[in-house]
């Protein structure tokens, strides 16, 4: 059997008005800007004109943010030689969010950013995108319940998504990756079971039971 090879084909991309631009294949809508020499590209996921300006000023009220605040080489997480959390974008998200935890919550929320640390503590904020995060979805799917991928997912998305308030990242890199659903465990129920009991009343001569109780 021949082996198919499917290629990616390049759209491209028509001005239309200051900063946004339309694909010539799917008509979709996006915001193009540059600061300090880069260009940023995001897709508005529309290709109605009116909508596609609405948002247009959400991206770049966002890269006005990023610009002031963006820390590319902010690492994910910093830990110190005893394995406490004292740095990075994971810190910063978690000393906001303790002000109102109970001490339990404080101590799950420590558990999920170190097994988040196992794959994104080496990262910079510049360095977590769509693609690292597929890669830990797909491993940390396979060796975990879904719960317990779920709650990793529902984290790592609570502190993109403070990191683009703060103007730290433009976009949540792991936004597009789905919930696990829990695999539901059916009890299985026995039937016609026989239960033999010993009856003084009913042996026979021969001393075998002789009794039988079906339920």
């Amino acid at each position: 059997m021949s082996k198919v090879v499917l290629k990616r084909v390049q759209q491209k991309l028509h001005r239309v008005a200051d900063n946004l631009y339309r694909a010539d294949g799917t008509e979709i809508l996006y915001a193009i800007i540059k600061r300090n020499g880069k260009q940023i590209k995001q897709s508005l996921k529309t290709t109605d004109r009116k909508l596609a300006h609405r948002r247009l000023r959400d991206v770049y009220d966002q890269v006005q943010r990023r610009t002031k605040a963006y820390t590319p080489d902010l690492p994910f997480v910093e830990y110190d030689g005893r394995g406490n959390l004292i740095g990075g974008l994971a810190k910063r998200w978690f000393d906001l969010g303790g002000l109102t935890w109970a001490p339990s919550v404080v101590e799950r929320e420590l558990e999920t950013i170190k097994s988040l640390s196992k794959y994104f503590g080496h990262l910079t904020v510049a360095e977590i995108t769509p693609d690292k995060v597929e890669q830990w979805a797909l491993g940390r799917a396979a060796g975990c319940e879904a719960s317990t991928f779920n709650r990793d997912r529902v984290r790592m998305v609570g502190i993109c998504d403070f990191a683009i308030r703060k103007g730290i990242m433009l976009d949540n890199p792991i936004k597009d990756i789905p919930k696990r659903k829990a695999t539901k465990h059916v009890p299985v129920i026995c039937s016609n079971i026989v239960m033999y009991r010993r009856d003084s009343s009913a042996t026979n001569s021969s001393g075998a039971a002789g009794s039988v109780a079906s339920l």
